[in-house]
């Protein structure tokens, strides 16, 4: 008899936001043990289904490099695209390959050495990676997709990191609705991996394993705090009652850390907040006087921050 794992609510947030237009061996980095037929069951039990829709964009480019690319090439302009999906858009495009395809790798400059150094606003992007990106040591790969809506603020960690290269943008299909995305994939990513991990405890498969930064100062942790709400967390306008309530989720002893941290720079004599487990993930939130300072607090840092989620603070006053 076969042992069945139930799918924990992290790991179905993943199929959502990945399978429709992810290839299988990054399905599986994302989603370990399990298996193709698993992770395909799910997806259709959930009405997840992969699109054929390529944007404009897409066709165009796919148009520009064929005839002179090669395969590998082919497959890393288009990270989210399979190789037979990639394959049959050319066919339908009648595009023919040259024959006279070789390998030379296009190298975008980055800087390498952006993390080395923990500040005010790379802890914010290291928070913010901590919570919506992706790191692929074997690969060296860094990979960060956030939905089209958000592509400013995508576009802000490019020029930070003063990466040349240009954001990748895809579409998917959940519950019948289109879904368009903007992503940044940064290769050759050796030392910024390095440093993301020995400064911040940023590392692969980091959904069920992170862990808070050390060595920071308050600052920056601050910071980092402030990348990660902006990355997985929400801000809640309750116009009704007129107060804020701001959440994040993650692993149990990231959030503890949170809360200690919140704990310490707001005290009170009430009751605190504390993590929670829901549904196999764990969740803390405040609301009221405690979020509204602490929120404050956070956004008169000089740092990035993603506009549409900070509005809801500038509503409140």
């Amino acid at each position: 008899m076969r042992n069945y794992q139930l799918w924990a609510t992290s790991e179905i947030d993943l199929l959502r936001q990945y399978y429709p237009e992810t290839n299988w061996n990054m399905l599986f980095q994302f989603l370990p043990g399990r298996t193709k037929n698993a992770i395909h069951s799910k997806a259709e039990q959930l009405g997840i289904k992969p699109i054929s829709l390529w944007t404009d964009d897409e066709v165009n480019l796919l148009t520009k490099i064929y005839s002179d690319t090669t395969w590998d090439r082919r497959c890393k302009t288009f990270p989210y695209r399979t190789k037979e999906a990639i394959k049959n858009k050319a066919t339908e495009l009648n595009l023919k390959s040259s024959g006279k395809a070789r390998f030379i790798p296009k190298k975008h400059s980055k800087d390498e050495d952006y993390f080395s150094i923990p500040n005010l606003e790379n802890s914010y992007w290291a928070g913010f990676i901590a919570a919506d990106g992706c790191c692929y040591t074997k690969s060296n790969a860094l990979m960060v997709k956030l939905s089209k809506k958000d592509t400013n603020h995508l576009e802000k960690f490019s020029k930070c990191i003063q990466y040349t290269g240009n954001l990748n943008f895809g579409t998917s299909l959940t519950r019948g609705k289109i879904c368009y995305s903007a992503g940044l994939q940064i290769y050759s990513a050796s030392k910024i991996l390095l440093d993301l991990k020995n400064n911040f405890n940023v590392v692969d498969r980091k959904t069920f394993t992170l862990e808070s930064p050390i060595n920071l100062s308050e600052e920056n942790q601050l910071a980092f705090i402030k990348g990660y709400i902006d990355g997985d967390g929400y801000i809640y306008l309750d116009k009704k009652q007129k107060t804020l309530e701001v959440g994040v989720a993650g692993t149990k002893q990231f959030l503890i850390w949170i809360k200690e941290t919140v704990d310490k720079l707001i005290p009170t004599n009430k009751i605190l907040a504390q993590v929670r487990k829901v549904e196999n993930i764990h969740k803390y939130k405040i609301a009221g006087k405690r979020a509204i300072k602490f929120l404050n607090i956070l956004h008169k840092m000089p740092t990035p921050e993603l506009k549409r989620k900070w509005n809801k603070l500038e509503e409140y006053k």
